[in-house]
């Protein structure tokens, strides 16, 4: 599996690599230049934060979503085409899943300290209103990004077993995250549909404590493993 990865890497990891990096760099662009019209514009602006960063972050988690769910299911049929194994192709995708966040994660350090020195030469007068320690903090980097990668996969597997059908569950939890996990941290909510929604997950999420929402991950976890793997044994090359 390990020469296979290496093979891998030459054919996919260049372009992938640089599109997630430039695309990080694009979204870091639009967050420098949104912060800066806020600071220009708010004459009683007194602390900054890394929009910046926010932007690259959301960029890199979205681009390793698609990318790792759509290009699972195109490459998995070019792979059994070849007459690869199946488990060496899966092992070899998911480590360069992993390879690819850490290029992600290692791009978005530096802009961060980019910005770090950036705001305080363009706002002499203005203070750091949120410093992001969580970005060297493993307990919540290792888990976000197992999270990403198990997903992907699982995505990847279900569009692959059913199809374009299965696109519509997806809609609806996209745009239930969208529309729905905004409003959970709104001060207010009123009484719309949307807004109950978000408060009855509130409600929840302050009753259990965190270790159960934790079993409750490596449960939901442990299952899209599962399911990823039986469905990658299964399935059929349509090419």
């Amino acid at each position: 599996m390990i020469r296979q990865f290496m093979l891998d890497c030459k054919l996919h990891c260049k372009g992938t690599f640089l599109a997630l990096l430039l695309a990080e760099l694009g979204g870091f662009l639009f967050g420098v230049i949104f912060i800066n019209i806020i600071m220009r514009l708010d004459d009683t602006a007194t602390s900054w934060f890394c929009i910046g960063t926010i932007m690259a972050m959301i960029v890199c988690v979205i681009f390793t979503l698609f990318y790792g769910a759509f290009g699972y299911h195109s490459e998995f049929q070019l792979a059994l085409s070849m007459g690869r194994t199946r488990m060496a192709f899966m092992g070899s995708y998911g480590l360069r899943l992993l390879l690819q966040m850490v290029a992600g994660y290692g791009m978005i350090l530096l802009l961060y300290r980019l910005e770090l020195v950036l705001y305080p030469l363009l706002f002499p007068n203005c203070v750091n209103d949120a410093p992001f320690t969580f970005l060297t903090n493993w307990k919540v980097l290792v888990p976000i990004a197992l999270g990403i990668l198990i997903l992907s996969m699982f995505v990847g597997a279900i569009y692959g077993r059913w199809g374009k059908k299965s696109l519509w569950f997806f809609w609806v939890v996209w745009m239930f995250c969208c529309f729905v996990l905004p409003r959970l941290f709104d001060d207010e909510l009123g009484d719309g549909i949307l807004d109950q929604a978000a408060l009855g997950m509130r409600n929840v999420f302050t009753v259990v404590p965190l270790r159960a929402w934790i079993v409750v991950g490596v449960i939901l976890a442990i299952g899209m493993v599962s399911t990823t793997v039986t469905l990658g044994r299964k399935q059929m090359v349509k090419i």
